[in-house]
């Protein structure tokens, strides 16, 4: 079935192709989107990073963050255009969209496709399960071991991977392209528990009519620190300089903090950020 949001994204593609178009060809995209007085934002409808309210708003901590910094360098609006999340970094390339905002993750393999900006938040990993499932999950570990759970990720995550390279049988993975498969999949008993970032957990079972809970929250494997950041196309330069420059002071001066609080992001997950680099994570 065709939803009202795919039918709006695709719309909203289709539109932002035709007057953004020549920008993937090599025009500066900025001053292309001053002039439409609009940019479009790939996001996932993963919350609370980037996301469609259910008046077809585009919103989200990452979109916000973009939102705030395009509207100073002189961009009136953002566009939201809606894919899985394998779709982000293909959609980016192929122009179906400007800037990815959906708190995708900095990785080696991902630095070289896409030009990052520094990062925005810092992230930990978290399980969610049942709200009668009592069972405490500290590490991926602890999954792998407990060889009666099936886990639910995002198609292309981050956490797909950590746990593929820490032996979970394929078997025992169910990989699915958003949140809301995910949400179904757990409180149908499709699976025993979620893996997501901790903020996308704690967002998932915030109401206590989600059915929810959040069964650990835990550093990345091996200690390493994770960074979310915005990407844009490597030719893209004449946006993405401004755009981080712009990204910086914003988190320097607490605006990052005050419009990500309202997505359940905290000072754990912002400060970390401040004043580090995308080089330095790449080359991590």
């Amino acid at each position: 079935m065709i939803s009202r949001r795919s039918v709006l994204a695709a719309g909203v593609a289709s539109a932002g192709a035709a007057l953004l178009g020549g920008c993937a060809r090599g025009d500066d995209l900025l001053a292309a989107g001053r002039r439409a007085g609009f940019l479009r934002l790939g996001i996932a409808n993963e919350q609370p990073f980037g996301f469609m309210t259910d008046e077809a708003r585009p919103t989200g901590q990452s979109v916000e963050v973009a939102r705030a910094v395009l509207a100073g360098l002189g961009v009136d609006e953002v566009e939201g255009v809606v894919t899985d999340f394998t779709g982000l970094i293909p959609g980016l390339l192929g122009g179906a969209f400007d800037v990815i905002a959906a708190g995708i993750v900095v990785t080696r393999d991902r630095c070289a496709q896409v030009r990052f900006s520094d990062p925005v938040n810092c992230l930990q990993q978290g399980f969610a399960v049942r709200a009668e499932d009592d069972r405490e999950l500290g590490s991926y570990e602890a999954v792998v071991a407990a060889g009666d759970l099936r886990v639910g990720v995002l198609a292309g995550s981050v956490e797909e991977g950590d746990l593929a390279a820490l032996g979970l049988a394929p078997v025992r993975v169910l990989a699915l392209p958003d949140l809301e498969s995910l949400r179904v999949a757990l409180l149908g008993g499709v699976v025993d528990v979620v893996a997501l970032s901790s903020v996308a957990v704690r967002w998932m079972a915030r109401d206590p009519g989600s059915r929810m809970r959040v069964a650990g929250v835990f550093a990345v494997p091996g200690g390493a620190e994770r960074f979310s950041a915005f990407a844009f196309r490597p030719t893209d330069a004449a946006l993405a300089v401004p755009f981080g420059r712009d990204l910086r002071r914003l988190l320097r001066d607490g605006t990052v903090a005050e419009l990500s609080e309202p997505f359940g992001f905290t000072a754990d997950e912002i400060e970390p950020a401040i004043g580090r680099s995308v080089r330095e994570v790449c080359g991590a």
